[in-house]
């Protein structure tokens, strides 16, 4: 079709030349002889008007189709289409090269030169015209020409495919949030190949991420406490936390967190002494200033209640800073959403802060309060689930 338009176009500019004259008196004599016979003929056939103005509109419809055929062609989401064409005619055109080139090398034997060329110009030239490539320096040229595509061909798949990955990663991640969503909705079985389903997605997208995806490792993480693997889950967060930077960071934070979570609740094995190394570490040396203050009440409201359960006195303190976190949040008049997590997160803390005082009640004796107090002591667990 291109092909057509290009000669139609030709001629037009060949006539209209002709006519004015640049091509000679002849050519010019010609096309008005052409014209008249061509006025003759419309006069004797009325038809022909007609004829010629639908074949006006005709070649504009076909030259447009054809411009929309291109773009489609072409388009991004027929690209690896493209791609495979590309790639067959360039096998096509290289098919049994190895083999062909094989019959052409001359290796050195007793009867030739130790540093004798392996190939020369009359044995190459006759592969080379077999393989349909000319002689040498036309086949040189050629060859280069296609490496050329080539590379250029390879960076673009090159970044095409990143931008597939992306794609799909992104993908992954909402279909592992839809089975997320599916599992909390249903019991037992069901739920359990849902949540399945979920950390399969989790993983995939970080794998597309060539592991870099702090977001769908925390999600993998979440998936495999779901489902009660708590030893790949605490690995799974130790990664996290690794990948986060050293020192105060939120990120960091998280995943020391997550980790006290799984110490404190996994069963039958659970680890309170650990979880309350883990969130003293982090309270005291990786919790940035800056960090909201939800995530700043939570994580004290989690530290007081492990250490409730370990009998320690400073369970109070952890519920102080705690009560102060949440009052920070509903004190900035958040969305409807917020205030609720913040209040109910606000009546579990003064709720455990009677408990403290029912338990240990004021004394003025100081002494008398050591006594009760079990001091915090460092964790020395051999036990290889405690590890």
């Amino acid at each position: 079709m291109l092909g057509t338009v290009a000669i139609f176009l030709l001629s037009v500019v060949t006539a209209i030349c002709a006519f004015m004259g640049v091509l000679g008196s002849s050519f010019e004599t010609w096309v008005l002889e052409a014209l008249n016979h061509l006025k003759e003929f419309e006069k004797q056939h009325e038809a022909f008007e007609t004829l010629g103005k639908v074949s006006g509109i005709a070649i504009t419809l076909l030259t447009g189709a054809y411009a929309i055929y291109q773009k489609y062609y072409f388009a991004e989401f027929n690209m690896h289409n493209r791609l495979d064409e590309f790639q067959k005619r360039i096998e096509t055109r290289l098919k049994d090269s190895s083999a062909q080139i094989a019959t052409a090398v001359q290796r050195p034997s007793p009867h030739r030169n130790f540093k004798s060329a392996i190939f020369e110009d009359k044995r190459l030239n006759r592969v080379l015209r077999r393989m349909k490539w000319g002689w040498r320096r036309r086949a040189d040229k050629s060859l280069q020409i296609e490496l050329n595509e080539l590379d250029e061909q390879l960076k673009s798949w090159d970044e095409q495919k990143k931008i597939y990955q992306v794609s799909k990663a992104q993908a992954c991640l909402v279909k592992g949030a839809i089975a997320a969503a599916r599992a909390a909705k249903r019991d037992g079985e069901d739920a359990r190949k849902a949540d399945d389903e979920a950390r399969y997605c989790f993983q995939q997208a970080f794998e597309l991420s060539n592991n870099t995806d702090e977001q769908a490792l925390e999600y993998v993480g979440h998936q495999q406490v779901r489902l009660g693997e708590f030893g790949p889950a605490l690995s799974t967060f130790q990664q996290l936390e690794n990948m986060a930077p050293k020192g105060k960071s939120l990120q960091r934070g998280r995943a020391l967190k997550f980790q006290a979570e799984v110490y404190e609740f996994r069963s039958p094995h659970n680890n309170l002494r650990r979880a309350n190394e883990i969130l003293k570490d982090l309270v005291d040396d990786v919790l940035p200033s800056n960090a909201p203050d939800l995530e700043k009440a939570e994580i004290h409201e989690m530290h007081g209640r492990v250490r409730y359960q370990l009998d320690y006195r400073n369970a109070e303190m952890s519920y102080r800073q705690a009560q102060h976190a949440y009052n920070s949040v509903l004190r900035n008049k958040p969305g409807r959403e917020l205030a609720l997590i913040a209040k109910n997160g606000l009546d579990r803390v003064d709720d455990a802060l009677r408990q403290i005082l029912q338990k240990w009640p004021p004394d003025d004796d100081e002494d008398a309060a050591v006594a009760v107090t079990p001091p915090e002591q460092p964790f020395h667990d051999a036990s290889p689930d405690a590890r």
